[in-house]
């Protein structure tokens, strides 16, 4: 269980480090707190994730450029509505 533990641990400051750098130019952004900012980066994400995985469960069905387009139009209006 301990050894689950320092593996979430590790992959948060991971992922932490990855999106701050990625993000850190957005004046909301940085005025976030810690909570918020994993909770913006946990949808986009998740998001991102969830959109692969169904679209290899799903056959491939459509073209991956067309999933990365509409997974990309839905993630950052998501983003934008919080951000408003």
């Amino acid at each position: 269980m301990l050894r689950n533990a320092n593996k979430q641990i590790i992959r948060d400051e991971m992922t932490d480090q990855v999106n701050d750098e990625g993000w850190n130019r957005s004046e909301k952004y940085r005025k976030l707190s810690l909570y918020e900012k994993r909770l913006v980066m946990g949808f986009i994400n998740n998001s991102v994730l969830m959109s692969y995985r169904l679209w290899v469960e799903s056959g491939k069905k459509m073209p991956i450029d067309d999933v990365i387009n509409m997974t990309n139009r839905i993630v950052v209006s998501g983003v934008n509505g919080f951000f408003k």
